[in-house]
């Protein structure tokens, strides 16, 4: 960390390995990371996002999930529910040992449109696709 900045503010409860990681993607902002927020009391993922990493002026500053690299705002991030950091390629940066990928279950619709069944923790949700493609595309992203 830069002597002459002031300490980064996380939320109580974060993992001291995410404030490594993190402290060390956000000077140079040039990693496009996939983020898993979820409960870390029994793994579920909540949901997933992807940017670049961050960080707010001021005396309190916090990390931001930016777009892309050259946004000035961007997305507190609640670095305190981060289940999973990964980069684009896949490279698993943390994983939290609670952490479970959502349970995935395709199946097919009359008149051919898929639906993909998830389920975390206590909830379920559903997501209508109108093509195979697009909902081999959503499982590949998210599982």
């Amino acid at each position: 960390m830069n002597a002459h900045l002031s300490p980064t503010h996380y939320e109580n409860g974060t993992d001291p390995q995410v404030i490594a990681i993190l402290e060390n993607l956000w000077p140079n902002g040039i990693l496009n990371v996939n983020l898993s927020f979820g409960d870390p009391e029994d793994g579920s993922v909540t949901f997933n996002t992807k940017g670049y990493i961050g960080r707010s002026n001021g005396a309190k500053p916090i990390l931001l999930l930016m777009k892309n690299r050259r946004d000035w705002n961007g997305m507190p991030i609640a670095t305190h529910r981060i289940l999973r950091i990964a980069t684009n390629e896949g490279n698993v940066l943390y994983q939290h040992p609670n952490y479970g990928p959502p349970l995935m279950i395709v199946a097919k619709r009359p008149g051919g449109a898929k639906v993909i069944l998830s389920q975390t923790g206590n909830s379920e949700s559903s997501v209508l696709f109108e093509s195979l493609e697009a909902d081999q595309e959503y499982v590949a992203k998210y599982s």
